[in-house]
């Protein structure tokens, strides 16, 4: 099982849009905590939690507000 990310804010799919990640870790007070230059991408827990994670191995929890999850079989 696959999934994709919207942003809420923007309505685009940001899965595998590197920049647009590094700019939410560089402009989110929530995402500060990341290494902007080294994005790792989305993560979801055995829970069902969403985070963004950095590369370095740190991670923080992304709000469903601002973030759709969608569910697919296969990657298109």
């Amino acid at each position: 099982m696959h999934f994709r990310v919207i942003d809420k804010s923007t309505s685009k799919d940001i899965t595998d849009n590197n920049k647009a990640l590094q700019q939410i870790a560089l402009h989110e007070d929530w995402a500060k905590s990341l290494i902007w230059c080294d994005m790792e991408g989305f993560l979801i827990s055995s829970e069902g939690d969403l985070y963004l994670a950095d590369e370095c191995g740190n991670w923080v929890s992304c709000s469903l507000d601002r973030f759709e999850v969608k569910w697919s079989e296969e990657m298109t």
